[in-house]
């Protein structure tokens, strides 16, 4: 009993057959007891202590908190850095909306439809390169040269998406298709017939 309250801060209460005699140890001291009045009052005393000599919870924390503050802050500020380099390394997707540049629309055409076209456009990759990302600096241009009259349909592909960094990846174009349609330019009338 007494190398069992040494060792941890337990009160023991040890019963001797032999001797007849109740003890109650606490902190390596052994203090004999005489009857049982005196082992209620040393039990209440005991119950007393363990429970922080009345503290409180919010005075527990405080106490807890300053212990040690220093290494608990240093400890507190590497597991952070370590949070935040870790989560930097992680896949990130990202999805916007980006208006797509019709490029070399021919002369002769004029576009009826659709006037203004936008693409949903999903990308991936570590979470410091694609937070950055946005319509400002990711494009879409699609080179209408091979239009003709009449509807015509388009192909979007990785291709005619400008990224600002090789590290970035794109995960799905939508729509993927888009027709267009175009009308042909008549040119002017000839001027009025001669002489009647």
């Amino acid at each position: 009993g007494l190398g069992l309250s040494e060792r941890c801060d337990a009160w023991v209460v040890v019963v001797s057959e032999e001797k007849g005699s109740v003890s109650l140890m606490h902190g390596g001291q052994n203090a004999p007891i005489a009857d049982h009045v005196q082992l209620g009052r040393l039990l209440r005393q005991a119950t007393v202590t363990s429970k922080g000599s009345g503290q409180g919870i919010g005075e527990k924390l405080v106490s807890a908190l300053r212990q040690r503050f220093r290494l608990k802050l240093a400890a507190l500020a590497f597991v952070s850095i370590f949070w935040l380099l870790l989560a930097g390394q992680q896949n990130f997707e990202v999805s916007l909306k980006v208006p797509l540049e019709l490029k070399n629309v021919p002369t002769e055409l004029k576009l009826l439809d659709p006037t203004n076209p936008e693409l949903r456009i999903t990308l991936r990759g570590l979470r410091k390169d694609a937070s950055t990302l946005n319509p400002g600096n990711v494009r879409a241009q699609l080179d209408l040269t091979l239009a003709k009259w009449g509807r015509r349909t388009f192909r979007i592909t990785r291709d005619q998406i400008i990224l600002p960094t090789d590290r970035i990846s794109i995960v799905k174009i939508k729509p993927s298709v888009l027709k267009f349609k175009f009308k042909e330019l008549r040119s002017s009338p000839a001027k009025g017939k001669t002489g009647r």
